[in-house]
């Protein structure tokens, strides 16, 4: 398989922010403890990754140019988006952008490649893809990598895992969510939907 060539730069990289994975077999990998879910994750393609992906030294010697962070949509994270896509595409290079949140805002910029979390396939744009939320190969934490196939019942089960605002509303939630504006943080307005969901 001939390795994808992609380019980013450091200089676009914000300080504070994670590396994207993508860009984690060449500039290293947030460490994270034991109980995070992100907890060997992504431990095979850290080891493999270079066989499938070649970082460039220049961007005219790349297939694809790599936003370096995830996207994170507040107007600061947008114009700081907008600018590197410009550069990529001076260089005749699309830019790939990554955007894992619980926000269906319009992302207005151009030139991009954008896989994200969420969005509605009546909105979905021709340049975006569903990003889906990758888990650890369970397997690996079973003894000898067996396990039990629980037969399944008559009548299907759903559960949920997430965070929400509150489980229940009672009359005082019902003249808060009234009075208090509406969210206006993208972690608000996350919390928020969740709740309502799951209500």
């Amino acid at each position: 398989m001939t390795p994808l060539k992609i380019y980013s730069s450091k200089e676009w990289f914000i300080e504070g922010n994670k590396v994207i994975l993508m860009l984690a077999p060449f500039w290293g990998f947030n460490e994270v403890p034991e109980s995070d879910p992100d907890h060997g994750r992504f431990r095979e393609f850290l080891e493999k990754g270079k066989e499938i992906i070649e970082l460039t030294d220049t961007i005219e010697q790349s297939e694809i140019a790599v936003y370096p962070q995830e996207y994170r949509g507040t107007s600061e994270s947008l114009e700081h988006l907008r600018n590197v896509s410009s550069i990529a595409k001076a260089s005749g290079r699309k830019l790939l952008v990554f955007y894992n949140a619980d926000d269906d805002s319009n992302i207005e910029v151009d030139n991009c490649l954008i896989f994200r979390t969420s969005f509605y396939k009546s909105k979905q744009k021709t340049n975006e893809w569903a990003l889906p939320g990758w888990s650890l190969d369970f397997l690996n934490y079973f003894p000898d990598k067996k396990f039990d196939v629980i037969e399944p019942s008559t009548k299907p089960s759903v559960s949920y895992c997430g965070y929400v605002d509150y489980e229940k509303r009672g009359l005082k939630d019902l003249v808060k969510s009234v009075l208090k504006p509406a969210p206006d943080t993208q972690e608000e307005r996350a919390k928020f939907t969740r709740g309502e969901a799951c209500r």
